[in-house]
């Protein structure tokens, strides 16, 4: 996905604090995670990084669909034992890295991303997400894309909400990183009608997010 990323940063300024900025102040009962090769993300009491046969399950879903490992990814606690509650959620943190050649991490306000070319991608987002018709999934509503900073670190910020081949209505969040030789997109998605309950939550867990291997 996302054929059309790699071409739309410039770089016209110059920005005086460097990267990566220090993390935030951690939450009480929250936890810092050091992600390798990567970075940090602070994560609530409210997700855990999935471990024992649900990491298994979803490494190999990866391999099939022929993707590599993701560097992250964390749910509702429980979701490890499996716990219907948990599972029935739909609540998801994703971080995966993707090589290839794309416009080095500068600070905020080095970077910009005219109208054009977020039209151009917001359109070309649309196109990706209409083609899961075929896995019974069903694109609702696509919000226009954006260029946000998180930490000081420009990202591209895509929203869209799709009703799943379950019938159920998920919200995501798609924050994509350009870093040189890599390019990182942070996913978080929650059931439309949960919003309430993950909405702020994500949008700290968000805002904690560090690179700090700059390439």
């Amino acid at each position: 996905m996302y054929l059309l990323i790699s071409i739309t940063f410039t770089s016209p300024v110059l920005y005086a604090q460097k990267l990566p900025w220090p993390p935030p102040k951690l939450f009480a009962g929250w936890q810092r995670i050091h992600i390798q090769n990567l970075g940090t993300i602070d994560l609530p009491p409210t997700l855990e990084v999935i471990s024992g046969e649900a990491a298994e399950l979803t490494l190999n879903a990866r391999k099939l669909a022929g993707l590599p490992p993701a560097d992250l990814s964390a749910k509702p606690v429980g979701y490890s034992k499996m716990d219907s509650d948990a599972v029935g959620e739909f609540v998801n943190l994703l971080i995966e890295t993707t090589r290839g050649n794309f416009m080095p991490l500068t600070a905020k306000g080095a970077q910009s991303c005219s109208p054009e070319d977020l039209q151009m991608l917001n359109m070309g987002m649309e196109k990706e997400l209409k083609a899961q018709a075929v896995l019974g999934n069903e694109l609702k509503t696509l919000f226009p894309a954006r260029l946000e900073h998180i930490g000081g670190m420009p990202a591209l910020h895509f929203s869209y909400i799709m009703m799943l081949n379950s019938g159920v209505e998920v919200h995501y969040d798609l924050y994509i990183f350009m870093n040189r030789d890599r390019r990182h997109t942070l996913t978080t998605s929650y059931k439309v009608d949960a919003e309430g309950k993950w909405k702020s939550t994500f949008a700290h867990v968000v805002e904690s997010f560090r690179i700090t291997n700059i390439r």
